[in-house]
């Protein structure tokens, strides 16, 4: 049975995974607009349409080195004839030059990085059904944190979105904003998330009470995406600070203070880093103009500070939008969270504490997120991408919130159970 039960969440999980690949990956846009999916390899002069260093070159790398194991295992494929050595592009039914001439022939230029980005993002997703067999206990509890984990990148259910709507409208005036949750998912977004669902684990088993996984963690986060070091500095300030395992307070806010110079030190040499093999390379960040075009930086603060006009004028709609993309996650997170604890699914093997640590991780990462959308007024163009810019919390949300309805029903049964 134990097999049966493992297999179950696997296929749950890989059936979830695609699904989310698929609806939210771009790759099938792309197809039906017949251009071609493309995974080239990362560049240090980062986003060249922002006025601010780009690190989102991990999760790029990352998906480039799937690509070649990609080729690598599809060495003996018929992929593309028309490239192979020895090729003969004469003879019956070959046109010189062009491939085989036969109806319904494969796309094969986008044969494997079609292949190559849903294996990323499916790789990107594991750390969700990792944490379902390190933390969770039961099959049916792993099988609802598993789809409560992943329907923040599923853009749940259009029930679920208009319920909330209607809801919300009966209030105030409320900006109906579905398209946040069919919007496309950058690699760098899905990368984002595992690294985050990582995060959760490893704060949560105080394994970042070690510098050097701090150190790790960072760097990590940091060549991920700009703003992941700093979300990780905060969220481990905010956790030191209040987690009860240390009764001083006094060595709580020093540990808390150590923690964030840590991270904060490592963000900041990342960076400087990347900018220095920028300029070496000859690939140059906008924070200053480029030899190639002087007034490209110019240009480029003068939208930035006509998005942020923008931003101050249409905030209500901003913060509005925001309520919406956070309050579904937390809402379905503590709807499984509550059915998980119902009796004949939760089992006699609850680990409270774990769940207690698991929520308390996913508490100070959801800080640090909040942070850098406050933060993220003065720079991104908000709303237009907020549903990919924040599935990730989402995701962790939804894990925050499963995790501490189940310790708060746990804690109150024991508590009637001792006082009856």
């Amino acid at each position: 049975m134990r097999n049966v039960g493992t297999t179950s969440l696997v296929s749950l999980f890989l059936i979830l995974a695609l699904s989310a690949a698929f609806l939210r990956g771009g790759f099938l846009t792309t197809l039906e607009t017949g251009g071609n999916i493309e995974i080239d390899f990362f560049s240090f002069g980062g986003c060249s349409g922002e006025i601010r260093p780009c690190e989102r070159i991990l999760g790029h790398a990352v998906m480039v080195a799937v690509q070649q194991v990609v080729k690598l295992a599809n060495v003996f494929s018929f992929i593309d004839p028309a490239t192979s050595p020895g090729f003969i592009d004469h003879g019956w039914g070959i046109m010189k030059g062009k491939k085989i001439e036969h109806p319904g022939i494969i796309d094969y230029q986008n044969v494997i990085p079609l292949i190559s980005g849903i294996t990323f993002v499916v790789l990107c997703l594991c750390p969700i059904l990792f944490l379902s067999f390190r933390s969770v206990q039961g099959d049916i509890t792993r099988a609802l944190f598993i789809v409560v984990a992943l329907s923040p990148l599923l853009g749940w259910n259009p029930m679920v979105i208009s319920s909330f709507f209607h809801f919300m409208m009966t209030f105030v005036d409320w900006p109906i904003s579905y398209y946040h949750f069919q919007r496309y998912l950058a690699p760098w977004d899905f990368f984002s998330t595992c690294l985050l669902v990582i995060a959760i684990w490893l704060i949560s088993t105080r394994k970042t009470d070690q510098r050097r996984v701090v150190i790790m963690a960072t760097i990590a986060g940091q060549l991920t995406f700009e703003f992941l070091g700093f979300l990780f500095g905060v969220a481990l300030f905010v956790i030191t600070l209040i987690d009860p395992i240390e009764a001083n307070l006094k060595r709580r806010f020093r540990n808390a203070i150590s923690k964030l110079t840590l991270v904060g030190t490592v963000s900041v040499l990342s960076v400087s880093i990347t900018i220095g093999i920028s300029y070496l390379t000859g690939e140059y960040f906008v924070l200053s103009p480029s030899l190639e075009n002087p007034g490209l930086s110019t240009a480029q603060r003068a939208v930035h500070w006509v998005n942020l006009q923008n931003t101050m004028l249409i905030y209500k709609h901003i913060i509005s939008d925001f309520i919406t993309i956070t309050a579904v996650p937390v809402i379905g997170g503590a709807v499984f969270g509550g059915l998980a604890s119902l009796p004949f699914i939760r089992g006699e093997n609850f680990a409270a504490e774990k769940a207690f640590r698991d929520a308390l991780a996913g508490f100070g990462l959801s800080v640090g997120y909040t942070l850098v959308f406050i933060l993220g007024m003065l720079f991104a163009g908000y709303p237009a991408e907020m549903g990919r810019q924040f599935a990730g919390l989402g995701v962790i949300l939804a894990i925050t919130a499963f995790r501490a309805t189940q310790f708060w029903i746990q804690r109150n049964r024991h508590q009637i159970a001792e006082n009856p």
